[in-house]
């Protein structure tokens, strides 16, 4: 039997390779993060924080004002954004 494994703590492997001392034909096999998890740490550029921050304060402004408009359901959402 083998046990491909990703994405696995020190602790979890630990007691995965314990197994092995029930089972010896038990082979596993430790693979490297998926790309999507190795993303995990992202922090946007210098440029795209800052227009994130302004998009931010518009809708901010936009919240205080009143003309902020929210959608009770994805179907609303989507029709707005195809009209």
């Amino acid at each position: 039997m083998t046990l491909i494994l990703e994405n696995v703590d020190t602790n979890t492997l630990r007691v995965i390779e314990s197994l092995q001392g029930l089972n010896k034909d038990l082979q596993i096999e430790v693979q490297d993060e998926c790309p999507i998890c190795k993303a995990h740490d992202y922090t946007p550029s210098k440029k795209a924080a800052k227009k994130l921050k302004k998009s931010l304060k518009e809708i901010e402004k936009k919240r205080k004002k009143g003309t902020l408009k929210s959608f009770d359901s994805v179907e609303e959402l989507k029709a707005e954004l195809l009209s």
